[in-house]
């Protein structure tokens, strides 16, 4: 479905987003646009901005970012990729998270099974493997893999790669030897809900103090209760010391966003402001309640000189003022409101789904791309998000939109877009066109 396909009235959608759509249109013919038969999974470029790699069904494509060339990628064993596709069509990606090191020496990835790889990208070779079935016991710790849907990040300095998952730990491990440098269990800073709005009551954050979790007087088991403190996505700031982590979020939670403070002498785990929390609107479905697809936060991106920090949910992208020095027992980081095209308060809208897709700023430039369903990408100022920079459209009038997954490259020419539902990616050249 292209640009010029979207009519509101017959889709639900509201006047605001038919005016990106009829931005998008007009801009059509200001971007160079190639079409990739790659991987669309966690896809990313290189920090030397010549590669583009995204997770296919058994393994990574990699592909010369000027030239549109294939080069030999990276292959899972035939034993994995046959345990996975096993276990349900909507496994058919294996590959789900990419991150380069910052020299793009190394590639690390996370797997639907948990596992969580790194090879060297002028060897190919495999140099370590973390094992997704070695999840540890209970909060002990421990383990090496994360069970399933395994996310990665590299640090600044290249030292370093971080992985997570869904069973509540982030894991720090050495990029020369694989060796575990530092383990973090999330679940100790998270605030629970009463109810849909409410936080429980000082005294039960009083019972926070050792390992005592108010958690448990909702009834769960440890197991669920790690299960609530699923990873969707990780970011260093850019001097290393944080770990932004995005959660997701079920409805006994309050914190989609946590950090990591890797200062600290052993990582400690962070609340920030608490985040402000917004019904799910009627159409999404019953009114009243959180949502979880509505409130994860699976895209993050930190500006340049790392005082902003940008998050992409359901709902939309944020930005958070990160300009401290030290956290009290709240944190201080602030979070502004929904920047860009705002889904929940276009209360016109009919229909569900996760609208606003992915949000990453544009190399080291304030410029911000959101990426919204139906391959909508805006482009805004940091310092003046009110109104868009320029709309564009991921595909073409003959293809499919692309909205499945967006990342953009450090020299901030390309943007590149994923196929939601199948392989296949744009990329959209910004060098004839002034950000």
């Amino acid at each position: 479905m292209g640009a010029e396909d979207y009519d509101p009235e017959i889709l639900g959608y509201s006047p605001k987003f038919a005016a990106l759509i009829r931005a998008a249109r007009l801009d059509q013919g200001c971007f160079s646009k190639r079409l990739l038969n790659s991987g669309s999974m966690g896809i990313t470029i290189s920090p030397d901005n010549r590669t583009i790699a995204g997770g296919r069904s058994n393994g990574i494509e990699l592909f010369d970012i000027n030239t549109s060339e294939r080069s030999r990628g990276f292959l899972l064993s035939e034993k994995d990729t046959a345990e996975v596709h096993s276990e349900g069509n909507h496994l058919r990606d294996v590959i789900y998270n990419i991150a380069f090191t910052p020299d793009s020496r190394f590639v690390a990835a996370g797997d639907r099974k948990g596992n969580v790889y790194l090879w060297d990208l002028a060897t190919r070779a495999l140099r370590w493997l973390k094992d997704g079935a070695k999840k540890g016991g209970s909060f002990e710790g421990g383990g090496e893999g994360h069970g399933f849907d395994a996310v990665v990040a590299a640090s600044p300095d290249g030292r370093i790669v971080v992985s997570s998952g869904p069973d509540g730990f982030v894991r720090g491990w050495d990029v020369e030897t694989g060796s575990l440098m530092a383990e973090v269990d999330l679940s100790s800073a998270g605030r629970p809900f009463v109810d849909d709005t409410t936080m429980r009551s000082e005294e039960d954050e009083e019972r926070r103090t050792g390992r005592t979790y108010p958690f448990e007087k909702l009834g769960h088991t440890i197991e669920e209760i790690r299960s609530i403190f699923r990873v969707y996505s990780l970011a260093f700031s850019p001097d290393g010391r944080w770990i932004a982590c995005g959660m997701g979020t079920h409805r006994e939670v309050v914190d989609p966003l946590l950090v990591i403070d890797t200062r600290a002498r052993p990582w400690k785990v962070r609340r920030v402001t608490e985040y402000p929390v917004r019904e799910r609107p009627a159409w999404w479905g019953k009114p009243g309640e959180m949502d979880f697809t509505f409130t994860t936060i699976f895209q993050l991106s930190f500006s340049n000189d790392g005082h902003w920090l940008l998050t992409c949910s359901g709902e939309g992208a944020r930005l958070y003022n990160t300009r401290v020095t030290s956290f009290d027992g709240s944190g201080e980081w602030t979070v502004g409101p929904v920047i860009g095209y705002d889904w929940y308060a276009d209360r016109e809208v009919k229909g569900a789904g996760f609208r606003t897709v992915g949000a990453q700023f544009i190399g080291k430039t304030d410029i911000i791309v959101i990426l919204h369903e139906g391959g909508i990408i805006e482009a805004l100022d940091r310092k003046r998000p009110d109104k868009p920079i320029w709309v564009a459209f991921a595909g073409t009038g003959e293809e499919d939109s692309y909205d499945g997954s967006l990342t953009t490259s450090l020299d901030g020419r390309w943007i590149a877009v994923g196929r939601h539902g199948g392989p296949g990616l744009v990329l959209i050249d910004l060098g004839l066109y002034d950000i």
